[in-house]
């Protein structure tokens, strides 16, 4: 994550990390995805960021029932700039250039 954080800001980015629980659990002090978004990403309903870079493994758009978290309809489109779907390997360096070689791209 760090080298990720670095070439942002290396092409003049400002990276924001935000580490969060989509789902809210007061026990644990998670306000939710929903309130991140509304309160880290915009404020007056006016973006406050360019784009949001999600590096979790799981789509957070969509209702997770074994935590009965509500479902937020177009939590993304409202906050209106671009989302992109980062995929994060957690092999090594090496691991990962080898099997990113056996890859075929289409």
């Amino acid at each position: 994550m760090t080298n990720f954080f670095r070439q942002i800001e290396n092409q003049g980015g400002v990276a924001l990390p935000v580490f969060l629980y989509a789902t809210g659990n007061d026990e644990l002090g998670s306000r939710g995805i929903a309130w991140v978004v509304e309160n880290y990403f915009s404020r007056q309903g006016q973006p406050l960021v360019d784009v949001v870079v999600n590096t979790l493994m799981f789509a957070q758009t969509m209702a997770t029932p074994t935590f009965s978290r509500v479902e937020e309809k177009d939590l993304y489109l409202r906050l209106g700039v671009p989302l992109i779907k980062a995929i994060l390997s957690v092999a090594n360096g090496k691991t990962a250039s080898r099997v990113s070689a056996r890859w075929t791209w289409l």
